[in-house]
């Protein structure tokens, strides 16, 4: 064999290898350009499923309403005889029904439904609850028929 024939060879493998080299490069960096994408894709969102699953809601059964609690104390007013109040000065008939637990006395004309405080200035012509009548007494408005006193 010559010189030449050996220098052949080596550089002749030489050539094999840096295109083996090549390669092995080109490959390399396909696969990492590849996963880095898929990464990127991964990072920004890329759930395939738009609708997750959802875990469904624990039942919860309901469970029984404690019982009401015992009252020391009566929540409305008491039961009171309604006196007639007709032909009494408004404010004199409302004080009178103050004290029987009546806290919300008010007058109407035939003019005005609302309803006013009593006052002086007007007699009481009716009412609304007859005379005699057992209710009970609280905060409720209690209706007086009035018209200006004489």
């Amino acid at each position: 064999m010559s010189a030449s024939g050996t220098l052949r060879g080596v550089t002749g493998s030489l050539g094999r290898g840096r295109r083996t080299y090549r390669l092995t490069i080109g490959v390399t960096l396909t696969v990492l350009v590849i996963l880095a994408l898929s990464c990127l894709a991964w990072m920004v969102g890329g759930d395939d499923d738009p609708d997750p699953p959802v875990a469904a809601e624990p039942t919860v059964s309901p469970s029984p309403a404690p019982a009401a609690p015992e009252l020391s104390w009566s929540p409305v007013g008491p039961r009171v005889v309604v006196p007639d109040v007709v032909g009494r000065n408004a404010a004199v008939a409302a004080q009178q029904l103050g004290a029987l637990g009546f806290t919300n006395v008010l007058c109407t004309t035939p003019d005005d439904d609302d309803g006013f405080r009593p006052t002086a200035e007007w007699t009481v012509t009716g009412q609304l609850e007859a005379a005699g009548t057992t209710m009970t007494a609280g905060n409720g408005p209690f209706y007086l028929r009035c018209a200006p006193a004489r």
